[in-house]
């Protein structure tokens, strides 16, 4: 068994379901003539694997008692939590982690990673379980650069990986709290786990700085993906199968959304780059069939935030209209549930005609995120090899579209574009072997 039942009486474990969901996977290690961290008191100590902070038993137990309070009552027992320091934060910040990885309760889950990141954001560290060991990259080649970063191809012992490293902008008095943001990020991101959502590896720490590790996938984000196929196979170009990618990959992206906002998350910046393909598999003798994942969770926010602190504020790419600052120099509006179905529309419109949003929205200064109930057109023209093909979206959806882009208090739920594309892709998929 783990640390927790080792000073956790068994009517505490059993009247804690968090706890009882994590005592197998904490492992933990013993500490000879180890004084604990937290009290300077000379006796066995436990500490965490990767762990930096010894705990005694008599304070895992007090830690243990209080974080139950915050969790499981309904009132608001956070305050004293909020306010641990150096080792206990630390070991309370790993606990926190495995909770949220691992405990099935939603509730709990969406409390503990509210407290989670309030803590790290108030000591301005993360969980060392983030961490991953070693600081060495077999190989490091640079993949792309843009103003947040870096992205690398790197070998990692005998993994391919991302590693995204922060540019260093040296003089700035606000390159701390840049660095810090990114690293609070990977954190927002690395308590989220689903099949439809890009895993966070962990945080890799060399002699001078700081990689985020992801998976490597070299399949390209699905507007690339969808814009090499229409030029370089023309007999996919906006038929059956074409759409049945579309409709696919969209009932996806709806499934990652979906787990974002049960967790009390919204992703905040939906876009085709941000929709990575994966998987690639046979399905028949013709072609080969891919899923997606959702990644770059950098505009996250928790829902029920009631400080910038808990999320970022920055605009993406599309802003929904309730997001736009009423003066040129503020700073947009907070995503939302709603501004993620708005954006959702815009996705729909990118992925199927393989086109940017710019040119049909008229965007008067592309280098700036855009908004409007201005329409977008369901006709456009896409240069090809060969002339100009002229796309018309469907009319299922075009109707997806039409509903997603409007007012906030009019979008759809995610149940219903989720039942409407699976109808969409069982309508296609009956007539393609009828």
């Amino acid at each position: 068994m783990g640390a927790i039942a080792e000073y956790i009486t068994p009517a505490f474990l059993n009247n804690t379901p968090y706890l009882r969901d994590i005592v197998e996977t904490l492992e933990t290690h013993r500490s000879a003539n180890a004084k604990c961290a937290v009290c300077d008191v000379d006796e066995s100590v436990t500490k965490f694997a990767h762990c930096c902070s010894s705990v005694c038993t008599r304070e895992a137990f007090v830690i243990a008692c209080q974080l139950e309070s915050a969790l499981l009552d309904d009132d608001d027992n956070t305050q004293c939590i909020a306010h641990w320091k150096d080792d206990v934060a630390r070991y309370a910040m790993n606990v926190m982690l495995a909770i949220v990885l691992n405990s099935s309760n939603v509730t709990i889950q969406q409390k503990a990673r509210r407290l989670l990141l309030r803590l790290a954001n108030n000591n301005k560290t993360l969980p060392s379980s983030v961490f991953l060991e070693g600081s060495n990259f077999d190989t490091l080649h640079r993949q792309s650069s843009g103003g947040f970063g870096e992205v690398y191809r790197a070998t990692y012992g005998e993994t391919t990986v991302a590693a995204k490293r922060l540019i260093q902008t040296y003089g700035q008095d606000n390159e701390d709290e840049k660095r810090w943001r990114s690293y609070y990020e990977a954190l927002m991101w690395k308590t989220l786990k689903h099949e439809r959502l890009l895993p966070l590896s962990g945080i890799i720490k060399t002699d001078q700085e700081y990689f985020i590790i992801s998976p490597w996938h070299c399949d390209r984000n699905s507007g690339k993906f969808l814009f090499d196929l229409v030029r370089n196979h023309e007999r996919y170009r906006w038929g059956r199968f074409y759409q049945l990618f579309v409709y696919r990959w969209l009932l996806q992206v709806v499934q990652g959304l979906r787990h974002l906002h049960e967790q009390g998350v919204v992703h905040g910046d939906l876009h085709p780059g941000n929709v990575i393909v994966v998987n690639p598999r046979p399905k028949d003798q013709d072609h080969l069939e891919f899923d997606i994942v959702l990644a770059d969770f950098g505009l996250s926010v928790i829902r029920e935030a009631n400080s910038n602190q808990q999320g970022s504020i920055r605009g993406g790419a599309v802003l929904a209209p309730e997001q736009m600052p009423f003066e040129l120099d503020s700073r947009p509006g907070r995503p939302t549930v709603e501004s993620d179905i708005f954006m959702f529309a815009a996705l729909c419109f990118q992925l199927y005609t393989t086109r940017s949003i710019y040119p049909t929205m008229m965007a008067h200064n592309k280098n700036r995120a855009i908004s409007a109930l201005r329409p977008l057109d369901r006709e456009v023209i896409v240069d090809v090899p060969g002339g100009d093909a002229p796309v018309v979206i469907p009319d299922e959806l075009w109707e997806i579209i039409e509903r997603c882009w409007t007012v906030a208090e009019d979008r759809p739920s995610l149940n219903w574009i989720e039942e409407k594309l699976k109808r969409m892709q069982g309508s296609l998929s009956s007539a393609q072997y009828a």
